[in-house]
């Protein structure tokens, strides 16, 4: 553990060379959405630049890939595509439960934060994590369309009636939401639902009402990613 938080450190460092580090690279396995949770929470607290984070992630996860393999070895002529599919799935999974996870804590303490240190913190790792999962989703990394439709779920629970305490996340939802618009055709069944949420808000918001969440500030209960 020690090591590999020294090593994280240094990969953070811009002027750490990656040939010097790939030589001690540590292994943490990806599959098990934990330690998923754990890696993705650390490069976070770290701010990692996402360049260096990716390639990182890219070698955990080849490295998995191996020795899977071992284990069980394909047919030399037979390309593995089932197993690399299932780690980009799991590798989805973990990155849409650490985004929910820190979307909850901005919705929980939003009115709870005793100084603006605290809240920036939460705001910078939740930019983080969404700047590492487009990095993700553009480099191929992910389950594209497992990861739209958890994005798309989220969004649709911010929106919907009643109106509730963490309504307002659908503020830091939506910038999120019109970065992969062009790329929601994938979920066709979706989008009417979406699209019905989004007049309903628009129609709720434009009425002379004074809207008052109200209610209790529990942690919110996301959805969760789709199967």
């Amino acid at each position: 553990a020690k090591h590999l938080d020294q090593w994280l450190r240094d990969l953070a460092r811009a002027d750490r060379p990656l040939a010097a580090l790939a030589k001690q690279v540590p292994y943490l396995g990806t599959s098990g959405t934990p330690a998923g949770r754990d890696l993705l929470s650390r490069l976070a607290e770290l701010q990692v630049p996402l360049v260096r984070a990716a390639w990182f992630i890219r070698v955990t996860l080849l490295k998995e890939q191996m020795e899977r393999m071992a284990v069980v070895p394909p047919p030399p002529e037979v390309v593995d595509r089932f197993n690399e599919q299932r780690l980009q799935d799991s590798w989805t999974d973990s990155l849409a439960e650490q985004v929910l996870e820190q979307l909850g804590s901005l919705a929980l303490h939003r009115w709870r934060c005793d100084n603006g240190a605290q809240m920036e913190r939460l705001v910078s790792r939740w930019a983080y994590l969404v700047r590492l999962g487009d990095w993700c989703y553009q480099e191929g990394m992910l389950n594209r369309t497992r990861y739209l439709g958890f994005i798309l779920a989220c969004f649709q629970w911010a929106l919907r009636d009643p109106p509730h305490a963490h309504a307002w996340t659908a503020e830091l939802l939506l910038p999120l939401v019109a970065s992969y618009l062009p790329e929601m055709r994938r979920l066709r069944s979706e989008m009417p639902d979406v699209l019905r949420a989004c007049i309903l808000r628009y129609l709720r918001e434009s009425l002379p009402v004074a809207y008052n969440p109200g209610g209790s500030l529990a942690p919110p209960t996301f959805p969760q990613p789709p199967a």
